[in-house]
């Protein structure tokens, strides 16, 4: 994945929401969303794995909790 990549998803994560680039959930970036939505944009699949290093590398990995 280039740098020009990495700095779009990170733009997209933190500027939109899922529903301003074609998916259903309104507010929340689930990992699953956020790896469909790499492989629609650039056409390169991960992993869960792979997301969420990704996002650790971005500095956006931030886990959640139900309440």
């Amino acid at each position: 994945m280039t740098t020009k990549s990495r700095t779009i998803i990170a733009e997209t994560i933190v500027s939109k929401k899922p529903v301003d680039v074609g998916f259903e959930a309104r507010h929340t970036w689930t990992l699953a969303i956020l790896i469909a939505w790499i492989e629609r944009q650039f056409g390169q699949s991960l992993a869960e794995k792979g997301g969420s290093k990704l996002l650790t590398r971005l500095g956006l990995l931030i886990y959640t909790k139900d309440t």
